[in-house]
């Protein structure tokens, strides 16, 4: 079985890799999670062609796919990150599609 916070580093670094999010996740003093979004290295996708911006989102799809497989159980303390880095992946997805249909 694989240990969650594998799991995470896991999903952490394929985020970083493909859709330049940056996520540090921390346990703080209560044994809570504390969960960190940094965007500022995310692809310029106002600047991407029309093919880039195909597989931009053909990898998004795929890391949100991902991170479906690997939904923590409900009331779990990783839930919440799960949940927001789901959302966040989905707002850039949004984006991409919406830039597509800006150049279609």
């Amino acid at each position: 079985m694989t240990d969650t916070n594998d799991i995470f580093e896991e999903i952490k670094k394929a985020v970083a890799g493909k859709a330049g999010i940056t996520i540090e996740i921390e346990r703080n003093c209560d044994n809570g999670l504390q969960i960190a979004f940094s965007t500022d290295d995310r692809p310029a996708i106002d600047e991407m062609s029309k093919e880039e911006l195909l597989q931009y989102r053909s990898v998004l799809e795929e890391k949100i796919a991902d991170l479906d497989a690997e939904e923590p159980v409900e009331g779990s303390p990783e839930l919440e990150e799960w949940e927001e880095l789901h959302e966040e992946l989905e707002d850039l997805l949004d984006e991409v599609e919406d830039r597509l249909d800006d150049l279609t």
